[in-house]
């Protein structure tokens, strides 16, 4: 067993070759960009990408590991191509059933409703999506609620993502210019429910006819790119911590405070088991969010400081007390949880 608490570089040894080679424009030339762990299997699964595609120096796009990140192994017909570039660009529902939406920027996104045995490409819009919240009430959504990569329109599908419309008359680039940290946020209640924000106003809005008219319903300032659906509640990483909500309209704080939660949560089998991360790393809890722990700072090298979780995802395979990080051009690391940090059973 390897000792715990410490971050390995897993994908480094694999991926020597396109990281040692000169960078020839634009960031991330590594090529490592999101990651994702099937909860069931423990499968890790990283999108190697590059930045300028005449550096691919292994095949695109998608790569699994079934030993916990010591070998990988090519998806040899990948369903997506482009990069997942946000530490959103993996949605599925918790506890996990099979379905889940990989969300690509200057590519192709999918969907998957059976753990990835079967594959439906996402209607191209524009130059593909930093992230998308679906509609998982659903046993087939047809509601999908996206922010398209540049310039950041906020785009809806009702037909299970074949076409897709705007719901932006414009991109709000002076916005953007004038506050970095500006960048929506958004999400889905159910088939006709919306949620959003614009990362620098606290609030919450919601609409009940798919985007037509908005009204706000809370006064927290989400910072997770979309809630987490684990069964029929929403969880959001805030400023404030994790809050829930039933029905997108009354939220409040669950458990104790967690200040700039980012990423997460992450659900164990039950949702008593969270994993979230803040500005300041790991954070664990095993009973509900009553008590959190922090159990691990960043990987070497990366920043948590990033409002729109750019080039940085994380997953957790709360089975194996495993915690993986990816950063675009840095690679994917691995952490092993003390064993005073598992979940009892």
């Amino acid at each position: 067993p390897r000792p715990p608490g410490a971050w390995e570089n897993i994908t480094l040894p694999f991926f020597a070759d396109a990281v040692n080679k000169p960078a020839a424009s634009g960031p991330a030339t590594a090529g490592m960009h999101g990651l994702f762990v099937i909860p069931k299997t423990s499968e890790v699964f990283v999108n190697y990408s590059p930045w300028n595609l005449k550096m691919a120096l292994k095949e695109l796009h998608l790569y699994v590991s079934k030993d916990h990140g010591d070998a990988w192994i090519a998806i040899v017909e990948s369903p997506i191509s482009g990069r997942g570039q946000t530490g959103f660009w993996c949605n599925m529902p918790q506890p996990f059933d099979g379905r889940m939406v990989l969300w690509t920027i200057d590519g192709t996104s999918a969907s998957t409703a059976d753990g990835g045995a079967a594959w439906k490409r996402i209607g191209k819009q524009g130059r593909g999506f930093d992230f998308g919240d679906i509609d998982w009430n659903t046993p087939q959504p047809r509601t999908l609620f996206a922010l398209e990569h540049e310039p950041f329109y906020r785009v809806l599908s009702t037909n299970g993502g074949e076409t897709w419309r705007r719901l932006d008359e414009a991109a709000d680039r002076q916005s953007f210019a004038r506050d970095k940290n500006w960048y929506p946020r958004l999400g889905v209640v159910n088939a006709t429910t919306l949620l959003q924000t614009d990362g620098v106003s606290d609030g919450i809005l919601l609409s009940s006819d798919l985007g037509a008219t908005w009204g706000k319903v809370s006064d927290f300032h989400p910072l997770g790119a979309h809630p987490i659906h684990f069964t029929n509640k929403l969880y959001w990483a805030a400023t404030a911590g994790v809050i829930v909500s039933n029905d997108g309209k009354d939220w409040q704080l669950l458990g104790a405070p967690l200040p700039n939660a980012t990423w997460g949560p992450f659900f164990g089998s039950t949702d008593q088991e969270l994993l979230v991360v803040s500005d300041k790393g790991v954070q664990l809890s095993l009973d509900g969010a009553k008590t959190w722990t922090q159990v691990a700072p960043p990987p070497p090298g990366v920043w948590l400081g990033d409002s729109r979780t750019l080039g940085v995802s994380f997953a957790w395979d709360e089975v194996n007390r495993i915690v993986y990080a990816a950063h675009a051009g840095l690679g994917c690391f691995r952490l092993h949880l003390p064993l005073n940090h598992a979940a009892s059973r």
